[in-house]
């Protein structure tokens, strides 16, 4: 199962329920952020939030709002400019929005 998903995140829908481990989802996720939206919710870590939008922005539409950090929404938009839509703004300072805002638009022109 290892090697399965570690090829293809997508993998682990192939693995009965009872078998995905946090390993298992920890490698699907690192190979593709979006599965993040999949992983059931008391296996989810503030640190595979980070993996997640590490390696796909928009994922951060899928973290639960515990995990919604400052430094997560940053992380998030400098990965995919687009990340920006899922921004709690009422967790950032005016001076962040701008910043994070302008990281957004930076990105979006590469």
């Amino acid at each position: 199962c290892r090697q399965a998903v570690t090829s293809h995140a997508d993998a682990i829908d192939c693995i009965p329920v009872q078998y995905r481990t946090a390993e298992l989802w920890r490698l699907a996720i690192e190979k593709d952020g979006y599965w993040i939206k999949k992983i059931p919710p008391e296996m989810i870590t503030e640190e595979l939030c980070h993996i997640a939008v590490g390696s796909y922005g928009k994922a951060l539409k899928y973290v639960p709002e515990q995990f919604r950090t400052r430094e997560l929404f940053f992380a998030a938009v400098k990965q995919d400019g687009e990340a920006l839509r899922f921004v709690n703004t009422a967790k950032l300072t005016g001076k962040e929005y701008s910043s994070i805002c302008s990281l957004a638009f930076e990105r979006d022109e590469k």
